[in-house]
């Protein structure tokens, strides 16, 4: 049991790779991409079923992931305080080489994962709940690469929050840090 405890812990730490190819430069645009989906979900499951057959409405880039609203919305970046969920892409590279421990704020859930043919979520709480804590997850990472990023997410009704955060190598709890605009990037 302890061979595959560690073989699975060697393999998720090699799915968490850069780009590669890199993306060129002056092909990237800031923020993420996001795809919106107007349904009804009691857990992030439940989009899977749709995505062959609800046609996604492409929203304006997100600068960065730090949204945080009352009762009327607005979700992410559309008028809507309910029943929305998104499909998130883009790039993050880190600032620093090293193992970052990557954290979400969020209701109601979300999926979370950072690297070229990641298979498991670095954050992944998929249910229905109210503003919590997610992760914090480590991942070892070289500075300056541009690493491919996928955030599933929704929000049912009521209250609404998703803000990604990062804590750098050497730092402890308590400083925390949004990822700001500058780090996050997507192909158009």
């Amino acid at each position: 049991a302890l061979s595959l405890l560690l073989y699975g812990a060697a393999a998720f730490a090699d799915d968490n790779r850069p780009a590669d190819p890199q993306p060129e430069a002056s092909a990237l645009e800031p923020g993420l991409a996001v795809d919106y989906y107007y349904l009804k979900l009691e857990k992030l499951d439940d989009l899977y079923d749709w995505l062959d057959h609800k046609k996604p409405d492409r929203g304006a880039p997100l600068a960065n992931i730090d949204f945080v609203s009352g009762q009327q919305g607005p979700v992410l970046g559309v008028d809507s305080g309910a029943l929305v969920a998104a499909i998130i892409t883009g790039f993050v590279r880190f600032p620093e080489s090293g193992q970052f421990k990557l954290l979400a704020l969020v209701n109601d859930g979300l999926r979370l994962w950072v690297g070229q043919g990641s298979e498991i979520p670095l954050l992944d709480d998929p249910r229905k709940l109210s503003d919590r804590l997610v992760g914090p997850a480590d991942i070892s990472v070289e500075a300056g690469l541009w690493y491919p990023l996928r955030l599933e997410y929704f929000q049912k009704k009521g209250t609404s929050a998703l803000v990604l955060a990062w804590m750098r190598p050497g730092v402890g709890e308590g400083e925390e840090e949004v990822i700001e605009a500058e780090y996050l990037a997507h192909l158009p």
